[in-house]
């Protein structure tokens, strides 16, 4: 109420207290006034002892904490200690118990600690009061006279004092002003202006707290009740895909753009009562009021369609994608924001790994998966120096002459606990970790150690070829641990796939490591969308076939034709051809007759220790069939 806010006091804690004290004085003085100069009559002498005791009363409420409270009842003490004074005068027909001086004293305590509005009141009440009492007790020129020197008196305190209260409520509204601009700065984002982090926090903390349910509504009254009106509380996490790629090819601020684009369309799409907040980079996260988890994931289908829309940024229409993590729960429920947010993240990130572009509702088994995951991490570091690790060997085969032409070595890691981990899973898990250029040196010092005892057992120099990722290939220590690519014993080969080998920040370093003697090999050729555009430019080799063409060669006439193909193509190119993964006979007759020259799979050999190595190279050929059996990869 405006008319309200204009009669509280500025600071009702110093208010409060000031009216008490000058009441205190107005009492003790006319007390005081009353004794050296009695009025005459009965009824007055009582009268002058029982408006001090009052007054005395009220000041020592006024200082109590409960007169410290903000009230426009405030503006009413100095009102009533005019009339008071008045009164007191009038009825005892003598001014100077109080004398016209205290009619200053409320226009004080009004000017400076209540708002103009009131000021202007009580100053006007105080010069009419003291009209009233001298026009009654003294002749009318006097009156006048005095009236006059009082009215200016009072006017000139109170303009006074109101002045330098206005000024005083600008620093405060400025102080006020800078202060929500600081606590707008701590809870929203600076770019979009959504809430960040710490805000958005706070408000899934409320949402957890409002509309517990009854611990007395059995199930049934709890399923009328969803059905009525849903009270579960969703949080939706979400991520821009590949935004990255904007920023890196139309710079940060086209990026920022796009952000506060997509900020805009998500906030579009949801109801007043949601909420979205920019949490940081490209993640965004959205609260959801009240729904079921059909309404969370069409909800989430909506934010999808917005995002998916291309936004014009920098003369370009922008194409991209979100991947959204759902997860629910009841308001009242016993779980804290940040397990809430965490489940939105990992469903979030389970989407990313069904393909993107798309929304995953958490659950138990996700969050399972990833504390394993994260032992798993936590595992590998020191894994190497306790000797888990170790290096198996896989020949790559002559297919005319069934003789062994190279080996393909290949990191395992036995774990105390959980026995044989896949390389699909701790390879990825040691370059998120960091991990994978300790491990990549270690498999390259057992290689060069096993080169002597693998070539003596062969009867030649063998090509030995190493797995080696993106991460490690932009890294220095890769040139600091292969100065040479060949030794006596040895001739080194690195395999890398193809979305390695069209980096722009790899190729320099392939071509220095092509320099020192070292081949290159393009692994899991012909299932990336540049792989004969990267065969013309980058310095590959060898060419190894995905295993995808190898499994339908001998059974499908289209898989044959490709295969031929690429078999032709490599030879073109004067680029040897490795067939991966042969697991049958019908597939190696198929190659065979089809012109790839080289194999490797299950059905040639089995990845096998150094000992079992130097044994089946001590054989010489290899047997059609060798190794046959569990054909669960090659």
């Amino acid at each position: 109420m405006e008319i309200r806010r204009h009669f509280e006091p500025r600071d009702a804690a110093v208010a409060g207290p000031t009216a008490g004290v000058l009441l205190v004085a107005a009492a003790v003085v006319t007390a005081g006034a009353a004794v050296v100069d009695p009025p005459e009559g009965p009824s007055a002498r009582p009268l002058v002892l029982v408006v001090p005791v009052l007054l005395v009363l009220i000041g020592v409420f006024l200082r109590s904490p409960r007169g410290r409270r903000p009230s426009p009842v405030l503006s009413l003490i100095p009102l009533g200690a005019l009339v008071a004074i008045a009164v007191l005068d009038i009825a005892t027909k003598d001014a100077g118990i109080s004398g016209h001086i205290f009619f200053c004293v409320p226009v004080l305590y009004a000017a400076s600690q209540l708002r103009t509005g009131a000021a202007v009141v009580i100053t006007a009440a105080a010069i009419a009061l003291d009209a009233l009492v001298a026009f009654t007790l003294v002749p009318p020129a006097q009156a006048l006279t005095d009236v006059l020197y009082m009215a200016t008196t009072m006017t000139a305190i109170a303009v006074v004092l109101i002045r330098k209260g206005r000024s005083q409520d600008a620093v405060v509204r400025q102080l006020q002003e800078g202060k929500d601009a600081l606590l707008r700065q701590a809870t929203h984002d600076a770019l979009t202006g959504l809430p960040n982090r710490v805000l958005f926090h706070q408000q899934v903390h409320e949402a957890l707290l409002a509309q517990p349910r009854s611990p007395s509504e059995g199930p049934g009254d709890s399923d009328r009740r969803r059905r009525d009106a849903p009270d579960d509380v969703a949080v939706l996490f979400c991520d821009l895909d590949d935004f990255k790629a904007v920023n890196d090819s139309l710079g940060h601020r086209a990026g920022d753009e796009l952000l506060v684009t997509i900020a805009g369309r998500l906030r579009s799409r949801l109801r007043a009562q949601d909420v979205v907040a920019r949490l940081g980079g490209d993640e965004f996260a959205v609260l959801l009021h009240g729904v079921d988890p059909e309404a969370a994931r069409v909800m989430a289908g909506n934010l999808l369609e917005a995002v998916a829309t291309p936004v014009p940024v920098a003369g370009h229409h922008v194409h991209v994608a979100a991947s959204i993590g759902i997860t629910l729960t009841q308001a009242g429920a016993d779980k804290d924001v940040h397990t809430l947010v965490r489940e939105a993240d990992i469903a979030m990130y389970a989407a990313k790994a069904a393909g993107r572009g798309r929304c995953v509702e958490f659950t138990e088994q996700m969050l399972t998966a990833q504390v394993e995951q994260a032992s798993l991490v936590q595992d590998l570091h020191g894994a190497v120096s306790r000797g888990e690790f170790s290096v198996h060997y896989q020949p790559v085969v002559d297919l005319r002459s069934r003789l062994v032409d190279g080996l393909e070595a290949l990191a395992r890691w036995t774990h105390p606990v959980r026995g044989p981990v896949s390389p699909e899973t701790f390879i990825p898990l040691a370059e998120q970790a960091g991990l994978i250029d300790e491990i990549g040196a270690f498999v390259l010092a057992e290689v060069t150690a096993h080169s002597r005892p693998l070539s003596a057992a062969a009867g030649k120099q063998l090509s030995i070829g190493i797995n080696m990722s993106a991460a490690q290939l932009v890294s220095t220590r890769i040139l600091d641990m292969i100065p040479s690519g060949q030794t006596e014993t040895m001739q080194l080969i690195i395999e890398v796939t193809e979305s390695t080998l069209i980096r722009a920040d790899v190729v320099p370093v392939l071509e220095e490591l092509r320099r020192r003697g070292i081949l290159i090999a393009m692994d899991d050729f012909g299932v990336g969308q540049s792989s004969i555009a990267a065969l013309r430019l980058m310095p590959v080799d060898i060419i190894k076939l995905d295993r995808a063409f190898t499994v339908e060669v001998s059974s499908d006439r289209r898989a044959a034709a490709i295969v031929r193909s690429m078999a032709a193509m490599a030879g073109d190119l004067g680029l040897p051809l490795v067939a991966e993964g042969i697991e049958t006979t019908e597939q190696l007759e198929a190659l065979t007759g089809i012109g790839c020259n080289y194999g490797q799979g299950y059905l040639l050999a089995r990845p096998v220790a150094l000992a079992a190595m130097v044994a089946f190279l001590d054989g010489q050929r290899v047997p059609a069939g060798a190794g046959s059996g569990d054909a669960s990869r090659g």
